[in-house]
């Protein structure tokens, strides 16, 4: 069984919702594509490990300013692939920082020299 398979069936025996799946597929490709245009190669997530996972989510931190509660789904489907999928113990696996707002003038302010 291929790995997005192997996910899927895993999913459906713990009753996930199908949209559930799909987002959680996404994350998942996502995660791999992400690896694999950074190191030019592919890798199996098995071969990787919390380092990968933290690049990656600081990576969306950093370079897409998603809500905290998107992060976090995106840490619960990769999560759910190493700890239910592949079976191996997740660790401590980081956990993503908050996106923080732009560095603009805060709301309410008036800038200086108008």
């Amino acid at each position: 069984m291929i790995l997005f398979e192997q996910y899927t069936s895993a999913c459906e025996v713990r009753r996930l919702a199908p949209r559930t799946i799909q987002t959680h597929c996404r994350w998942v490709e996502e995660f791999l594509r992400f690896h694999h245009a950074r190191t030019g190669q592919l890798t199996h997530s098995r071969e990787m490990g919390e380092k990968e996972v933290e690049v990656f989510l600081t990576h969306l931190t950093v370079t897409r300013p998603l809500a905290e509660g998107t992060q976090n789904q995106g840490l619960g489907a990769i999560l759910f692939l190493y700890r239910h999928v592949l079976e191996q113990p997740s660790g401590s696996h980081a956990h993503p920082k908050p996106s923080l707002p732009n560095e603009e003038t805060p709301v309410g302010t008036v800038p200086t020299g108008v």
